[in-house]
C-alpha cells in the first residue's frame, strides 16, 4: 500500500498542479483581456473629455461618441435666440436710415408750411363794417423742434412749430393786405409722421 500510495501521488500530482496553473492562467486572462480593457476604456476617456470641457454623447462597441458643441451642459438655442441679433440690427438699421434723412424731411415740411401761409394769405375772407376791412388768417412760426424716435420699434417723426392767428385791417382790401399783421392767438402744434417704404409721408 505504502509503493502505490507513492506512485499515484507522483503520477497525478502534476497533472493537479498543471491544471491548478491553467486554470489560474484562465483566471487573469479574463481579469486582464482585451475586451474588458475596452469595456473600461470609455469612462476614462470621457472624463479626460469633460475635463477638457467636451461633452460626451454614448459609446458604441467601446468607441466614444464626442459631442460638438464643446460643453457638457450646452442647450441648443432657440430659433428667436439665433436670429434675435439679426431682427435687432436690421430694426437699428432701419433707424438710422430713416433718422438720417428726417432732418432734410423737416426742413421740406416747413418749407410747406411758408407756401401754406401764403395761400391763407391769398384766400383771406374779408370783412367789411365801418368802412374798415378786417380779416384774419393762419401762419406759421419756425420749427422748434424735429425729432426722430421709436415707437413700438418703428420709427416715427416729431415736429413742433406754432400756428398763429393774424389779423389784419384797412380801408380797403389791398391797404389790408399790406397792413402789418397782428397775431391775436398762438397755438402750439405737435404733428407725428410715419416712416413707411422707404420714406417719410405727410
Amino acid at each position: 500500500m505504502g509503493v502505490r500510495a507513492v506512485l499515484f501521488t507522483r503520477s497525478v500530482g502534476p497533472v493537479l498542479v498543471g491544471l491548478l496553473l491553467v486554470a489560474g492562467n484562465v483566471v487573469n486572462a479574463e481579469s486582464n483581456s482585451p475586451q474588458q480593457n475596452t469595456a473600461a476604456m470609455p469612462s476614462a476617456v470621457d472624463s479626460r473629455l469633460h475635463s477638457r470641457g467636451q461633452a460626451s454623447d454614448t459609446t458604441q462597441a467601446g468607441r466614444l461618441v464626442a459631442a460638438s458643441d464643446g460643453s457638457a451642459n450646452a442647450k441648443p438655442k432657440g430659433l428667436r435666440a439665433r436670429l434675435g441679433g439679426r431682427v435687432r440690427s436690421g430694426a437699428d438699421r432701419l433707424f438710422a436710415r430713416a433718422a438720417a434723412v428726417f432732418p432734410a424731411f423737416c426742413e421740406d415740411w416747413e418749407r410747406k408750411l411758408k407756401d401754406r401761409e401764403r395761400n391763407n394769405l391769398q384766400h383771406v375772407s374779408w370783412q367789411r363794417k365801418d368802412g374798415w376791412v378786417t380779416g384774419t388768417y393762419v401762419g406759421y412760426g419756425a420749427l422748434t423742434s424735429c425729432t426722430c424716435k421709436k415707437s413700438e420699434g418703428q420709427p416715427i417723426g416729431e415736429v413742433r412749430y406754432q400756428e398763429f392767428t393774424y389779423y389784419l385791417l384797412g380801408k380797403s382790401v389791398e391797404q389790408a393786405e399790406h397792413a402789418a399783421a397782428k397775431p391775436v392767438s398762438v397755438t402750439n402744434t405737435l404733428e407725428i409722421f410715419n416712416w413707411e417704404h422707404g420714406r417719410w409721408f405727410y
